[in-house]
């Protein structure tokens, strides 16, 4: 199973079939500013012995993740993960279901960008400036979610393949409450709406930095990026009546109370 039977097809009949047969571990590969510390908060209150893979020092954190799925699975592990991550796994031929969420490219890099500027202003000595919004964009105009999720690819059919073959759920920020829904019941859990975590606070002065000629030239240079992002925002566009329908009812799902 991967990510697109979620997105086609009968969705009650493919959630209760995860259910009744599926029991490998949940890998969540956490894309920065695309709303992944409020969803790994919520797996951490969920599945109390989900595993938290830091930032800082990530490589020997990870090898620690790698022991304990071979020998005591979590329910979860979580972080700043990438696609060299998952080929660890697919090496030592550990069974796991791999998650992640997307954002529209140019939100994400924009929200970035003040994320950064907010670190260095709060604590300039730990956090260094991101610079001018233009410099910025020069940087960090690549296809980033490519590049984390399957590594280097030609065309985006040829991305977007990649990622419907290796993921088990790809959910989009757009409409994060609606796909964390979806998740949690196919995880057997009644997700609860929270607080989002991590949000960042626009300041005038930042907002003035952004500049729409340069986000639109940085977008020249992300076109896989966003063939990525709009292909599973259209599906999820196209389910989100099957979804709120769906979960309308659900004491017809196996999900916990």
């Amino acid at each position: 199973m991967n990510c697109i039977d979620f997105l086609e097809g009968d969705l009650k009949k493919h959630i209760i079939r995860v259910w009744e047969t599926e029991t490998s571990p949940f890998i969540f590969v956490h894309i920065p500013k695309t709303g992944g510390t409020s969803l790994q908060r919520d797996l951490n209150m969920t599945f109390p012995d989900s595993l938290h893979v830091p930032f800082e020092d990530k490589e020997r954190h990870w090898q620690d993740a790698l022991n304990r799925l071979q020998s005591e699975p979590p329910s979860v592990v979580r972080g700043h993960l990438n696609h060299k991550h998952l080929q660890d796994l697919k090496e030592k031929k550990i069974e796991a279901r791999w998650v992640t969420y997307l954002r529209h490219p140019a939100d994400r890099l924009v929200s970035q960008f003040i994320w950064a500027k907010s670190n260095h202003r709060n604590d300039p000595k730990k956090h260094t400036s991101p610079g001018p919004f233009d410099k910025y964009c020069e940087r960090m105009s690549k296809n980033y979610f490519c590049d984390l999720l399957v590594g280097q690819t030609a065309t985006a059919d040829e991305a977007i393949a990649k990622v419907v073959d290796r993921f088990w759920f790809v959910g989009v920020t757009e409409f994060s409450h609606v796909c964390q829904a979806v998740l949690f019941a196919a995880m057997g859990e009644r997700y609860r709406v929270r607080q989002r975590r991590n949000q960042t606070l626009v300041h005038d002065e930042d907002r003035a930095e952004i500049d729409d000629r340069c986000l639109k030239h940085a977008m020249n240079s992300m076109q896989i990026d966003l063939a990525l992002f709009e292909f599973f925002y259209s599906k999820w566009s196209a389910r989100i009546n099957d979804v709120i329908e769906l979960l309308m009812k659900q004491s017809k799902l196996p999900i916990q109370n």
